[in-house]
């Protein structure tokens, strides 16, 4: 009888601890333990088989601060010559969407854009508003804003998700940093509130929307949860764990506020700090941390449930200075790859390819010929990599 009760016991223990469990992961698409003591890769092609490299040509491009891939062309923001310019998946420019100015169709200076689901581009200004195209550069109409903000996402169900706004702007006299608008651009739910004693901490949100599966996700600082936006609300999708060092959780269950805040001192000190991208395909997700200020890439396997860490900092590899931006036809990795950058000569380049063609004699015989033709001045490369390492064998074809 007291093995029965024993037995009793220890089941029901076990049951509180799987429902708790349950509990803790309910609703949420991945859980990533990451170690970020684990070793990193060496290089870039450890983790990359990089199948294609495109030079953008045609006209002259200052920087990509945003990137979309659509119908077979790319989309680009150059906020330094403030234009949106189009390009075909060769390379080609086709053609400007809107150009400087006040009037119908124009713009002030651009700060970011999204495309719907019927293809057309919206384009946030720097004037309270925002200018919708086809993507021949034909206007179609705008939107008034209440206030200035900095980021953009068009929703699956047409409404408008914006980051940052102006300060000064307030709902029921509370500040927040993500809004939800209507196609109107009228305020349809405001969230992220900020508390009142930290207005002027850093909130800032980088590279904070990215699409997969018709779904859109955000990363928050200072947070180890991805959240997507369904419904005009917050919910929890993906998590990673970093071990001990793991950030402390600053939003709950339908996230409206900023709790808790650690200092910026801890925050750079203590944990893993920052998201700089989340990617997703069908067989991957990419994103990069900062931990005690520096930066590591991270490549996880979903079908596996494996990841492969790159730190930046690496002084050997001239890979090192590829820009991820998206995730391109299924399960390829955009990457954009920087002329000026490369060409410093702060990077002692020669040893950089020496060393590269050393770990791949093909893929650095290819690089060293690339990058010896290029003029600091050319326009980015565009670089189509997949999830695996690359071959000895191969290297990718130029266009």
């Amino acid at each position: 009888m007291k093995n029965i009760n024993v037995f009793m016991i220890l089941l029901f223990l076990l049951l509180v601890s799987c429902h708790k469990q349950n509990k803790q992961v309910s609703g949420v698409n991945h859980i990533i333990d990451l170690d970020i003591k684990q070793d990193n890769v060496e290089c870039y092609t450890d983790i990359l088989n990089i199948e294609r490299i495109i030079q953008l040509k045609g006209d002259v491009i200052g920087h990509i601060d945003r990137i979309i891939y659509h119908n077979k062309r790319y989309i680009i923001l150059d906020k330094r010559l403030k234009q949106v310019k189009v390009f075909s998946e060769e390379g080609n420019f086709l053609n400007n969407v809107g150009k400087i100015g006040k009037g119908p169709g124009e713009f002030v200076a651009p700060l970011d854009m999204s495309i719907s689901n019927s293809g057309q581009l919206y384009v946030l200004d720097d004037t309270k508003q925002i200018n919708v195209y086809n993507l021949d550069g034909t206007w179609i109409n705008n939107i008034k804003l209440p206030t200035y903000f900095l980021k953009l996402q068009v929703l699956k169900n047409g409404t408008l998700a914006l980051l940052h706004p102006s300060k000064k702007f307030k709902t029921n006299g509370k500040q927040y940093k993500l809004y939800i608008l209507s196609k109107k651009g009228k305020v349809i739910t405001p969230l992220l509130r900020i508390p009142e004693n930290q207005t002027d901490y850093t909130f800032s949100l980088r590279n904070s929307f990215q699409q997969f599966d018709n779904e859109i996700h955000m990363v928050v600082p200072f947070n180890d949860t991805i959240y997507s936006i369904n419904d005009n609300q917050l919910e929890k999708y993906a998590i990673i764990k970093y071990a001990k060092m793991i950030t402390p959780l600053i939003l709950d269950n339908q996230p409206k506020s900023f709790n808790g805040l650690p200092s910026y001192r801890d925050v750079t000190q203590k944990y893993a700090m920052n998201y700089f991208y989340y990617l997703e395909s069908e067989k991957f997700i990419a994103f990069a941390y900062v931990y005690k200020r520096r930066t590591t890439a991270v490549f996880y396997n979903k079908e596996k449930k494996q990841f492969k860490k790159y730190n930046y900092a690496n002084l050997h590899d001239p890979l090192a200075f590829l820009d991820p931006k998206l995730i391109y036809d299924g399960d390829s990795l955009l990457s954009l790859f920087y002329p000026y950058v490369i060409k410093s000569k702060d990077l002692n380049l020669n040893f950089r390819l020496k060393w590269l063609s050393n770990k791949n004699p093909k893929l650095g015989e290819t690089l060293s010929k690339l990058i010896s033709n290029m003029k600091i001045e050319d326009n980015p490369y565009i670089i189509i990599s997949k999830l695996e390492p690359t071959p000895k064998s191969r290297a990718g074809k130029y266009i």
